[in-house]
């Protein structure tokens, strides 16, 4: 059974994914079949990299840890390093949809966004 808030997620999720489907509607029914799952992925990624935002503000960008009885320190936390590798896939995601949608000639819905 799901949480409200995974509910919640989901329906952003959504959200984003639809308001992206707008922005790339005339790329054609051929190649919006093989954009369907960048789309997915890009609006998933943004979600999650609001959410790794939040979590961050309220936790900082370090913990600290330990490692046995002589070993503990302080590191970059977990949520940092999970906003950094997404970050770095949902831009090359966005570069590669706007790559398609400017050989569609769709540049005015790309400054759109």
């Amino acid at each position: 059974m799901e949480s409200k808030k995974e509910l919640a997620i989901e329906v952003r999720i959504k959200k984003e994914y639809n308001k992206l489907k707008r922005l790339y509607k005339n790329i054609g029914k051929e190649k919006m079949s093989l954009v369907d799952g960048l789309i997915q992925n890009a609006a998933f990624m943004k979600i999650t990299l609001d959410e790794l935002q939040i979590e961050i503000n309220e936790n900082g960008v370090t913990e600290e840890y330990v490692h046995g009885k002589n070993q503990n320190g302080v590191k970059q936390s977990s949520a940092i390093q999970a906003y950094n590798a997404t970050i770095k896939n949902y831009t090359a995601t966005i570069k590669q949809l706007e790559s398609i949608s400017c050989s569609q000639g769709d540049k005015d819905d790309l400054n759109d966004f």
